[in-house]
């Protein structure tokens, strides 16, 4: 099911402020959304990607840094996520661990041979960047 991209900006600005109560001052987290119409995209399409950023992204004794980005150009959704690295020990992960593919398998089934997706790790930084073609 799919939806106005302004109510997934809603549903991903509601959680990011959420998760920021739980940040501390050494926690920087920088959002941008650029929507310049109401195309749809699935709404919850990028919680999962979100959630590892504050779950793997924040020390609570280091400098972290989180910057998402969603933008609506032409018939084109972009959204990027940038979030210091700090990888969880056996001891202290949480979850299931599937974010990743569970949102790999939306892609796939929502929208097939109309997106592309590229995580990597550069300097310390994981980097999400997804293009879809709505």
């Amino acid at each position: 099911k799919t939806g106005p991209i302004s109510g997934a900006e809603e549903l991903m600005r509601t959680y990011i402020s959420l998760m920021k109560l739980r940040g501390n001052e050494k926690t920087e987290v920088k959002t941008t959304f650029v929507i310049a119409q109401d195309v749809e995209i699935a709404p919850l399409l990028f919680i999962s990607l979100i959630e590892n950023a504050f779950k793997h992204g924040v020390s609570s004794s280091r400098s972290s840094m989180i910057d998402i980005h969603l933008e609506q150009k032409d018939h084109s959704v972009i959204f990027t996520c940038d979030n210091t690295n700090y990888p969880k020990d056996d001891a202290d992960r949480s979850g299931s661990g599937i974010g990743l593919e569970n949102t790999r398998r939306r892609l796939e089934l929502m929208y097939a041979d109309h997106y592309s997706w590229q995580k990597w790790l550069e300097n310390d930084i994981y980097h999400v960047y997804i293009k879809l073609s709505v």
